[in-house]
């Protein structure tokens, strides 16, 4: 019985990894915006149309805490990652929060 509970367990944990999201993109602000996909998030721009800070970037990891990255200083006309993170299980999405 004790080898069966632990077979459905690791079964149950496996079906949980590899059911990551497909993956998105949060709307731009300031030419950053955050993206996604299956565990790994991060904080990009293209082009920032002006100095930015503070920025964060949040990750809503499934099955876990959520993870939250920065604060970050972003210069105008920065195109590029400016972090990037992984959840354990997936990412149901990712977003930039600006104080």
């Amino acid at each position: 019985m004790g080898v069966a509970t632990l077979a459905l367990a690791a079964g149950t944990i496996a079906g949980l990894s590899s059911a990551a999201n497909a993956g998105g993109t949060s709307g731009s602000t300031y030419g950053c915006y955050a993206q996604w996909w299956d565990t790994a998030f991060a904080g990009k721009c293209s082009s920032a149309t002006r100095d930015i800070w503070p920025v964060y970037v949040y990750g809503d990891c499934a099955y876990e805490l959520d993870q939250e990255d920065g604060a970050f200083s972003i210069k105008k006309g920065f195109s590029g990652t400016f972090d990037s993170n992984e959840c354990t299980f997936s990412v149901n999405n990712a977003y930039l929060l600006f104080s």
